[in-house]
Formats: C-alpha cells, sequence, structure tokens
C-alpha cells in the first residue's frame, strides 16, 4: 500500500495542467479518464508507481437481497 501526500498529487496535477490541453479540458469538466489518473499516480511518485488500473471492480459486496 502506498500513500501519497496530497500536496505532490496537487503538484503532479499542476504539471500535467500545464502541459496537456486535452488534460487540462478534461479536468475542468471533470472527465479524467484511467490513463489521467494513472498518470497522476506516476507523475506524483517521480515514476516509481506505475498503476495499472481496471476500469472493472475487483470486488464485489452482495447483500442478502441481492440475490
Amino acid at each position: 500500500m502506498w500513500q501519497i501526500a496530497e500536496y505532490d498529487m496537487e503538484q503532479a496535477i499542476k504539471s500535467l495542467r500545464t502541459t496537456d490541453g486535452a488534460f487540462r479540458q478534461r479536468i475542468i469538466k471533470g472527465e479524467l479518464t484511467l490513463e489521467d489518473v494513472e498518470r497522476i499516480i506516476s507523475t506524483a511518485t517521480h515514476g516509481v508507481v506505475q498503476p495499472d488500473l481496471s476500469p472493472l471492480p475487483l470486488f464485489t459486496c452482495y447483500t442478502y437481497y441481492d440475490k
């Protein structure tokens, strides 16, 4: 488990916003992609963490009423 400081995340977003116009538009609209989130994490950790996020849920919680 990794803990990334909020400051580092903010700096990564700021950096990506200034270098990538398409990223800036997606963040304004609140429509970030999984690739955007991966880039934010990678930038915030200086490339130490290279996430490979999945759009599918890894864990599913079922209740008695879901059956």
